[in-house]
């Protein structure tokens, strides 16, 4: 004990009156926790002339901290330079130092290490001594028979002499050297983060006069706070009454005593950047020329991004007072014999705020909660409006509706998603997942399967008549509807009637025929409301239209074509001229094709015939009969030329015609634009 007193004398009696730095504690004043794992800490608290506040933080918040750290002095002083911990291990930084300081003869090491360090001590029988130490000498004395080794300090007076003096009679020894007194603080530093590998200190000079506050505040990581909530179904002459409660972690090393709490719903921008592991830039290496002085004309500039800023807190947003037995839609005085219907009267305890996107719970009373440990407060306590249906979606559940309730948010408050207990009669009648809700927004609440209502559909569909035709630059549309109809059957084996809502899918390019309203509608479904008696079935038809249209080229159409068209009262009269002239048109155009194909054919059949002549030609001799057959094949070649001369011409007229009438044709389909509802 005398060891330790002494070394800590060493260490408190170096700095010289009037600069030291008092340590000021500033204790947790306020906690902003938002759901996206961050936490907004406030420390206040009072300093005197110039105070030093240290800070202790995990290694993994310190880039955080390097991030948000802001530090107010609001008495008009002056904040210094602001010191934080090395990343480099305890074990390095303590082989940094020129001394040691052991575990075991911890006063004797220092004292031998520091040798021609000045100090001021006070000796017995001599009173204050003031020079540089010489060192430590061993006495050795016999004690009850058992030798007893005793450490003598040596000093160099000022005035020239050697004075020795048992160390541990030494009430006070100071050391003058102001930088070693420094170093020794520091190297306590590092052998108390030793304790606690994972801590980091960061330490706040505070420069001024007299008494004043200083503000220090940041953001760190932290759990993420969650909401719960009951749903008490009270009859049908009451409202729902909705209590939400917000689950609050104090993951942290330090106790929450007496702080303002404040629980954030919406997502702030956030994200996370090493500032806490030192960087290092590769530079160039230039070359010294001797001749002459060289300057460097370019540098790699850093680039630097704005970090997003979320918002923290704000002012002059809407304040809401925490809801309770006076809020909207309370219901009276709760009838005897129920104690949820006590539920009602109760108040939630904080007030709400708007912060732009944001909504901002603030619990209106000082709140306390150890270091991990958790803690319900409550935020929401209010009647809503609403009441009980049964729920019903085919793809989620065919056979059954779910059990829900149909709520609207009266609260006036954005009340943030998490998991929803509903009682019903006095009991727990089960849960539901609420995703995130606006004021004045509307949600089902579906939260168990309703197995006294069966549920069962039907599909049918049919193709109405053409209702209107399109002709247009040699196309026909003619458009029609397919009806589609789903049967909606509900048979109630429950004594109560039931209300039925039945979410019927919306379908790109489908119209809702019948019925003409839906109660509400979503993007994805159309809701429809179907009131059941107890004991009874009931159906619902859901009638859609889809617009449909079938595509003919007037090119392929025929007058059997054009008979059918009649017969199912498709053409009005300019409709059944206009296709008549195009099967006219067609007819001669196919008519010049048809005898343009035939002279095509005879000049084949000629060519052909004359390929066989010239053959037989090369086969004749030279006797009378060959000679009388050569002069009949020459006759035949002659007489082939004068046909192909003739047929030559033909088929250039021919072609001339068809595509004169294929050009009128086409000129005749282009100037069709009729359109007209049979």
């Amino acid at each position: 004990m005398l060891r330790l007193s002494v070394l800590l004398g060493v260490v408190l009696l170096a700095i010289p009156p009037g600069t030291r730095a008092e340590d000021a504690s500033l204790p947790i004043r306020r906690v902003v926790l938002y759901k996206h794992g961050i936490g907004y800490f406030e420390r206040q608290g009072p300093v005197s002339g110039r105070a030093e506040v240290s800070l202790r933080f995990r290694q993994d918040q310190m880039s955080d901290v390097l991030k948000t750290l802001t530090v107010l002095d609001r008495g008009g002083g002056r904040i210094g330079a602001i010191a934080y911990d090395s990343q480099k291990p305890p074990e390095r930084l303590l082989a940094e130092f020129a001394f040691v300081l052991r575990c075991d003869n911890v006063q004797q090491s220092l004292v031998q290490q520091l040798r021609g360090a000045r100090i001021r001590a006070d000796v017995a029988g001599r009173g204050e001594v003031r020079g540089a130490v010489l060192g430590l000498d061993m006495r050795v004395e016999q004690r009850d028979g058992v030798q007893v080794q005793t450490p003598r300090l040596a000093v160099l007076t000022d005035e020239g002499e050697i004075v020795s003096a048992d160390l541990f009679d030494l009430h006070v020894m100071r050391f003058e050297d102001e930088a070693l007194v420094k170093e020794m603080q520091r190297c306590l530093d590092v052998l108390r983060s030793m304790h606690r590998r994972d801590e980091k200190s960061v330490s706040l000079v505070c420069e001024g006069e007299g008494e004043r506050e200083v503000f220090v505040s940041y953001a760190v990581e932290q759990p993420v706070w969650k909401a719960s909530y009951r749903l008490v179904l009270l009859g049908t002459e009451k409202l729902p009454f909705l209590q939400g409660w917000a689950v609050v972690d104090n993951a942290s090393d330090e106790d929450w005593n007496e702080v303002t709490l404040s629980l954030v719903a919406g997502l702030p921008i956030s994200f996370r950047q090493d500032l806490y592991t030192p960087q290092y830039r590769e530079r160039p290496l230039l070359e010294v020329d001797e001749k002459a002085a060289v300057s460097v004309d370019e540098f790699a500039g850093a680039e630097y991004a704005k970090a997003p800023r979320g918002p923290i807190t704000g002012a002059g947003g809407r304040v809401y007072r925490g809801p309770g037995s006076s809020g909207p839609g309370t219901g009276g005085p709760s009838s005897p014999g129920g104690g949820l219907d006590l539920m009602e009267h109760q108040e939630a305890e904080a007030v709400t705020r708007e912060i732009g996107d944001l909504l901002e719970y603030r619990i209106d009373h000082a709140v306390t909660i150890p270091r991990n440990r958790s803690a319900l407060l409550p935020i929401v306590s209010a009647s809503v409006e609403g009441g009980k249906v049964a729920l019903y979606n085919e793809a989620a559940r065919a056979a059954n509706p779910m059990a829900a309730v149909h709520l609207h948010n009266t609260t006036g408050l954005t009340l943030e998603g998490g998991p929803v207990t509903v009682l019903e009669e006095e009991t727990y009648a089960g849960e539901a997942l609420l995703g995130s809700i606006k004021p004045d927004e509307k949600r089902y609440v579906p939260y168990a399967v309703d197995l006294g209502l069966k549920a069962s559909t039907k599909f049918d569909t049919e193709t109405e008549r053409v209702h209107k035709v399109t002709i247009l630059r040699g196309t026909m549309l003619t458009h029609y509807q397919q009806v589609e109809q789903k049967t909606y059957t509900f048979d109630n084996k429950n004594p109560e009637a039931r209300t039925v809502v039945i979410e019927h899918s919306r379908r790109p390019g489908y119209e809702l025929r019948r019925p003409e309203n839906a109660a509400d509608s979503e993007i994805d479904c159309y809701r429809f409301r179907l009131d059941v008696g107890g004991g009874q079935t009931t159906a619902l038809s859901v009638i859609e239209t889809r617009e449909q249209a079938y595509m003919y080229e007037l090119t392929d159409i025929d007058a059997d074509t054009i008979a059918v068209f009649l017969e199912s009262r498709v053409l009005n009269e300019a409709a059944e001229k206009a296709l008549r002239q195009v099967v006219e048109m067609k007819a001669r155009v196919q008519e010049a094709k048809q005898s343009l194909a035939e002279r095509q054919q005879r000049l084949a059949d000629i060519d052909k015939n004359q390929a066989r002549i010239r053959k037989n030609l090369e086969a004749l001799g030279a006797s009378v009969e060959e000679k009388d057959l050569r002069k009949a094949y020459v006759e035949q070649l002659a007489a082939d030329e004068q046909a192909v001369k003739a047929l030559a011409g033909e088929v250039k007229e021919l072609q001339r015609q068809a595509l004169s009438r294929e050009a009128e044709l086409d000129a005749l389909l282009q100037s069709f634009a009729l359109e007209y509802s049979p």
